[in-house]
């Protein structure tokens, strides 16, 4: 029996304390064993996944994106590698002879999965474009990408998931759609977007979030979301804006609109197919808007109110407007195929004035008194007809020289360059009637136009007396 404390069943001829110091040290050196080794297997995966990064996937990049683009990219310096992502230097995408657009990226990172390579052989990759600058100019066809975009092979290990776009600076350069010369550029910044490519049912999603230079308030803003279905040629894109510059979009969209200034705050649904509008709906608020229409030698100025998008038609929400002097207030609508439908009302104005804002000729008799309106717009969009009626207002009798007269109305008709007085009827306070029609034509001088004196024939009839 043992009875020293100090002994135990350990092994023979070890003491207690011995055995259990024994076993605490073997711990340890497994675990320094282990780290060791893995360590060792961590490096030596290390080593290997960054050769085949840099020396299998990299060059693939490049690759890739030479034979997807069809067209010479200048890769810069890899600067950053990693399991996960490659990082280049600056990057350009030169102009050629055939296609005038160019990028240039302060740099590229491309991202990636390398499981999903050990999974399917394939490399899916986000590529993101760091403070690029661009410049696209539209196609006679009006396409954008003027050099075709090939698909990567099933066989190209490389597949594009999104390309992401951070801080950008851009000019989009349109064609008139009439005579296909460029227009003005327009200066677009972009915060950020996103372009996500399907190739499984040939759709393109793709987002941006940014703003049209130069932009006239400090919240303007304009957001884009929308898809492209390659197969059908259908468009459809989700417009919001707030504060945006109305005058760049005369150079972006055939509006066919001489648009110069005011700002948009907006919701609109668009939908193109086969590069041709199908519908736009939604509702912009003007503010502040300007528009010069060709058969007005002023443009319309401070521009407010509501118009509602439905399909082909714009419609009108009571829009006021002035005209130098004149103040009015617009109802009706706008038909992209078939033109204008619009009524205009005007506040009563001193004849004077109104001769002012319309860049009229005085006439040689002496007019003097208030008119009111009210004008018709109908027609194509090119060419509308404006018809006008003329009605004295106030409660100061309208006076042709030294005639006072009862009532006035006339009848006017507004071409590219003329007015015509269809018809003319005064009546006088001392009786009797007069009626009169005539024009006034106008002339292109340094690209103004400037209006000749009235031609006005009248006729008296039943006149008792013509002055007081």
């Amino acid at each position: 029996m043992v009875t020293d404390p100090r002994q135990s069943e350990s092994s023979p001829g070890l003491p207690l304390i011995v055995g259990q110091r024994g076993r605490n040290l073997a711990c340890p050196k497994i675990w320094g064993i282990s780290c060791v080794g893995a360590a060792a297997i961590a490096v030596g995966v290390g080593y290997y996944a960054h050769g085949w990064v840099y020396n299998d996937v990299a060059p693939l990049v490049e690759k890739g994106i030479n034979n997807f683009l069809n067209r010479p990219v200048s890769l810069g310096a890899l600067r950053s590698v990693s399991l996960t992502h490659l990082e280049f230097g600056a990057t350009t995408i030169a102009s050629t002879d055939q296609d005038p657009n160019w990028v240039k990226l302060q740099g590229l990172r491309i991202s990636y999965n390398p499981l999903q390579y050990l999974w399917d052989r394939r490399l899916g990759l986000t590529i993101t474009a760091i403070k690029p600058q661009a410049y696209f100019e539209q196609g006679r066809s009006g396409a954008w990408l003027q050099t075709e975009i090939d698909q990567m092979g099933d066989d190209f290990p490389l597949r594009l998931n999104a390309l992401v776009i951070k801080d950008a600076q851009g000019r989009l350069v349109t064609r008139h759609f009439a005579s296909q010369q460029l227009n003005p550029p327009v200066q677009l910044q972009l915060k950020s977007a996103r372009i996500a490519p399907n190739s499984t049912d040939q759709t393109l999603a793709f987002e941006l979030d940014g703003k049209l230079l130069p932009a006239t308030h400090p919240r303007s803003r304009l957001a884009i979301r929308g898809k492209f279905d390659g197969n059908e040629k259908k468009l459809k894109i989700n417009v919001q804006t707030r504060h945006l510059p109305a005058a760049p979009l005369r150079e972006l969209l055939p509006l066919q609109l001489d648009l110069r200034g005011g700002n948009l705050t907006s919701q609109l649904a668009i939908a193109v197919e086969n590069q041709t509008l199908v519908s736009l709906d939604g509702k912009v608020e003007i503010d502040q808007g300007t528009l010069k229409l060709p058969q007005l030698a002023r443009p319309l100025t401070n521009i407010q109110g509501p118009l509602i998008f439905q399909g082909q038609k714009i419609h009108f929400g009571k829009i006021q407007a002035h005209l130098a002097h004149l103040q009015a207030q617009g109802t009706g609508y706008l038909d992209w195929r078939d033109g204008f439908q619009l009524a205009i009302a005007t506040q009563p104005l001193a004849v004077d004035r109104i001769f002012q804002s319309l860049k009229f000729p005085r006439p040689t008799v002496p007019l003097s008194g208030q008119l009111t309106s009210q004008i018709q717009i109908k027609g194509p969009l090119e060419k509308p007809d404006v018809a006008v009626k003329l009605r004295q207002a106030g409660k100061t009798p309208f006076r042709i020289e030294n005639l006072a007269l009862r009532d006035l109305s006339a009848d006017l008709n507004i071409t590219d360059d003329r007015v015509k007085i269809r018809q003319l009827t005064a009546i006088p306070h001392s009786g009797g009637r007069i009626t009169g029609s005539g024009q006034v034509t106008s002339r292109a001088k340094n690209g103004q136009t400037e209006w000749q004196p009235f031609q006005l024939q009248l006729q008296a009839l039943s006149l008792i007396h013509i002055s007081e």
